[in-house]
């Protein structure tokens, strides 16, 4: 297991901690609200995949931008969650230009984070590496259009705040995951995608560390329903392309 960015519990108690916002408890004076938006992503099945170089062809799963905003009456945050591997500081910055451009909260209230996914499209031409989708017309103007549909995401966020109160839970989940660069003997690390058998290592390896614990923060309105969830388990995702 391997963590490549912050994950959305942090991103979370980051962003509550610079807005300066306390989640509300019964009979607090604090007009704590959330509301979330979501604005569909997925591509035109036709784009490049920069992974396999040809067109994706189909499409097993939509993917999207999610967004959470908060306001405690005198100021709001936004949390942006997108289902793409990586957050590039150039994009991220014309995400939060934008945002604050539709909706008013400040860029410094916004904080992006990527799921990971491998198999979503790369946020070309944002990324500096060359993928071999530079030249693909479906691929740039995808990209484009992104930090329009992460405002729209966060506008309807927004529109959508009504009071809330948080609530926090907290599970095992250590079936679920593996490290998968395992220990030698001598102390250096192997990778190890799929081991053989996921409950022992041959050649004297073992196992190193993993955070098995998944967060939960829910919050909920006044009918007691659910407006956003948000979860937490440290990992890498990972993908095969045939």
């Amino acid at each position: 297991m391997h963590t490549k960015r912050i994950g959305t519990m942090r991103a979370l108690v980051v962003l509550l901690t610079i807005g300066g916002l306390a989640p509300a408890v019964p009979g607090a004076e604090v007009p704590f609200s959330a509301g979330a938006g979501e604005v569909d992503l997925t591509p035109d099945a036709q784009m490049i995949n920069a992974r396999v170089k040809k067109p994706f062809a189909e499409i097993h799963d939509p993917i999207g931008v999610r967004a959470l905003v908060l306001g405690d009456g005198a100021s709001r945050l936004a949390l942006v969650v997108w289902e793409l591997i990586d957050t590039p500081e150039v994009l991220v910055a014309r995400v939060r230009a934008e945002v604050e451009k539709t909706t008013g909260i400040p860029k410094s209230q916004v904080l992006i984070n990527a799921t990971h996914t491998h198999s979503a499209p790369l946020t070309m031409p944002y990324s500096q590496a060359a993928t071999g989708v530079e030249n693909d017309p479906i691929h740039r103007a995808w990209a484009e259009a992104l930090p329009q549909r992460c405002a729209e995401a966060v506008r309807l966020a927004d529109a959508a705040r009504r009071p809330a109160t948080l609530q926090i839970g907290r599970s095992y989940a250590g079936e679920w995951v593996f490290n998968r660069r395992p220990i030698r003997p001598d102390g250096t690390v192997q990778s190890l995608l799929q081991p053989p058998d996921p409950h022992s290592l041959a050649n004297g390896m073992r196992f190193g560390k993993t955070e098995p614990t998944l967060t939960v923060l829910q919050f909920r309105d006044a009918g007691d329903k659910a407006i956003a969830t948000l979860f937490h388990l440290p990992c890498h995702s990972v993908a095969v392309y045939n």
